[in-house]
């Protein structure tokens, strides 16, 4: 299974044409489950039972980048990885690699893939 994902990895990155970005976020998500696990970045600070008291912002504070929420309104990109790998949450590692693996050999028949590497 591991080397039919790493080569799933690698064949995505040839495809002769650039999927949407809808299907380069199912992409991305599934590759983090399966890498991963379960998103491990929570929604918001009180989610956690933290309070701000005192911070002007978790980003000022630096808590950003422990992973303590989802990305901003204005990190559109992160925001949609975010959103993406989310979506994926509960799928266990190999039931996520087994969808990668079949996504892109699917992607491969739709999008061309070089037949000599």
């Amino acid at each position: 299974m591991n080397e039919s994902f790493e080569q799933a990895v690698e064949d995505v990155k040839v495809l002769k044409q650039r999927p949407s970005y809808g299907v380069l976020s199912d992409v991305y998500g599934l590759y983090k489950q399966a890498t991963v696990g379960d998103v491990n970045i929570g929604e918001s600070p009180s989610a956690a039972g933290s309070t701000w008291t005192g911070i002007r912002s978790p980003r000022a504070a630096g808590l950003l980048q422990a992973g303590w929420e989802r990305p901003g309104f204005f990190d559109i990109a992160g925001r949609g990885k975010w959103d993406a790998w989310k979506g994926k949450k509960g799928l266990s590692k190999e039931e996520a690699m087994v969808a990668y693996i079949d996504l892109v050999e699917d992607l491969k028949e739709r999008f061309g893939f070089p037949d000599i590497m």
